[in-house]
């Protein structure tokens, strides 16, 4: 009896792990997600990333980084999983908006959306086709009060081509942890000895 409990116990655990790190499972027993947490090193970055499997869209965020004192850049890698060339939609019109939320559970919405020459902003949209396996970039614009040093989560919108037609959808990545610092100083000029 104890020994099962024990079972049910860590099955339970490895699937709030998986979640909790953005991997979909349909078999809790066929994945061993504490050995892998168990042997990253310190300095291993954990992705956090999610999977639309009906749209066989992957999302991986790439951090975000403060730009301005009270703008957040948040750039996220998209990758067509499917075996032909997908379209996709992104953008900030009302159906769209991509929000980002703090720790404390505060939403932001994106201003500005961009991956390549599209560009979103106000209320605008912008198409994208992707070929499979290839990862591209998409570029989140968010105005977050300087404060705020880390985000939970995105909370992604976007348009998919699905069986002809197009659905709004939605993702969220979690974990997406401390907002960096970018530096815009230059560095030091040496002087000129010869004069």
């Amino acid at each position: 009896m104890k020994t099962t409990h024990k079972l049910l116990n860590r099955e339970w655990l490895i699937a709030r792990i998986a979640v909790a790190c953005g991997v979909i499972m349909t078999n809790v027993m066929a994945a061993s997600i504490p050995q892998a947490v168990a042997e990253r090193s310190p300095r291993e970055i954990i992705l956090a990333q999610s999977l639309d499997q009906e749209a066989n869209l992957k999302f991986e965020s790439r951090g975000c980084r403060r730009t301005k004192p009270t703008k957040v850049t948040c750039d996220v890698l998209l990758t067509n999983i499917s075996d032909k060339r997908q379209d996709f939609g992104f953008g900030t019109r009302s159906d769209l908006i991509t929000n980002s939320v703090d720790s404390s559970g505060t939403v932001y919405p994106a201003q500005t959306v961009q991956s390549g020459a599209g560009i979103a902003e106000g209320s605008g949209k912008f198409d994208i086709s992707l070929s499979p396996g290839i990862p591209t970039k998409v570029t989140f614009i968010f105005e977050i009060p300087q404060e705020v040093t880390e985000l939970a989560a995105l909370d992604i919108a976007y348009y998919a081509l699905i069986n002809s037609g197009w659905i709004v959808r939605k993702t969220a990545i979690t974990n997406i942890g401390a907002i960096a610092i970018q530096s815009n100083s230059a560095p030091p000029r040496q002087r000129d000895t010869q004069r």
